[in-house]
């Protein structure tokens, strides 16, 4: 890899980092000062085409931001690797390990020749710590982004009971995370325990909740949580229910928890996902009925 400066030089080089950050709206509301002291952290890199950037189970020491090029983002199922994402300019790479630990998850190839700059993770999380709305808007992109995935590679999974029995647990997912999975996906709308699931599987909490973890990227609370809102966006959009009667169906005995977790995952409150929501159908009924 070749981190030697471009010729336009080390100023050249700072205004291009910035320009990178500078489209990024959290960023905007940093003095000059301080972004200056940003951009210093970090340096250029070029990647080949095809060169391999992170691998599954590796720590990740670097953080990067693309300025050309693309990388694919792929994940591990059925002894074969899924693609799940594709980044290209301004977009971050190797920040989504600080969901999940200091160990990526995924895999990324150059699809392309790919340009950006790094820094490393100890820099990256010092800049976090140092701009708690930074942090707050990463780990929601590390979220997002790792649900993207997930979906993609459960939608090319079969989690039918005969593809359990049938599969060995060299697979992606282990088998007791498989059967736990699909509990989940009938159970979730009712109230589940650590304890419960682990029990099902025959294993201790502590055992399960790592082994979790560390297959599908978030703790099962989490996990279910996600499947929660999902189902609540879609009974607001597709039966009429309100934010009330929406999060009582999908499991949340607390309004204010279910608020709380909604904008935590989505960026807005459940009340004006739904007004949104009535906006736009309304727009719509106008336009076919005008």
């Amino acid at each position: 890899m070749d981190n030697t400066p471009c010729a336009c030089g080390i100023k050249g080089f700072f205004m291009d980092v910035r320009e990178l950050l500078a489209d990024i709206p959290v960023f905007k509301n940093i003095s000059e000062k301080e972004m200056d002291a940003i951009c210093q952290r970090f340096f250029p890199f070029n990647y080949k085409e095809g060169q391999q950037v992170i691998k599954e189970g590796d720590l990740v020491k670097e953080v990067g931001i693309i300025s050309s090029g693309k990388l694919t983002v792929l994940m591990a199922a059925n002894n074969d690797l899924i693609e799940c994402g594709c980044l290209t300019k301004g977009d971050f790479f190797g920040s989504g390990s600080l969901m999940v630990g200091k160990l990526s998850i995924v895999n990324m190839y150059s699809r392309t020749h790919v340009q950006g700059y790094r820094l490393s993770r100890k820099d990256f999380i010092g800049i976090l710590n140092s701009y708690p709305h930074v942090k707050e808007y990463f780990y929601k992109s590390a979220i997002a982004s790792f649900m993207r995935a997930f979906e993609k590679v459960n939608n090319s999974l079969s989690f039918s009971k005969k593809n359990i029995d049938n599969k060995d647990e060299s697979d992606f997912f282990p088998r007791t995370i498989k059967k736990a999975l699909i509990y989940i996906e009938k159970n979730f709308m009712n109230p589940l325990s650590l304890d419960e699931i682990a029990q099902a599987n025959a294993m201790s909490r502590y055992h399960f909740s790592r082994i979790f973890k560390t297959k599908t990227g978030a703790s099962l609370k989490d996990y279910i949580n996600v499947k929660r809102v999902q189902r609540a966006k879609y009974l607001m959009e597709n039966n009429d229910m309100n934010v009330t009667e929406a999060a009582f169906a999908v499991g949340f005995n607390d309004l204010s928890y279910f608020s709380r977790v909604f904008l935590k995952l989505e960026g807005v409150t459940p009340s004006h996902y739904k007004k949104s929501f009535q906006h736009v159908s309304q727009v719509k009924i106008k336009q076919q009925s005008g």
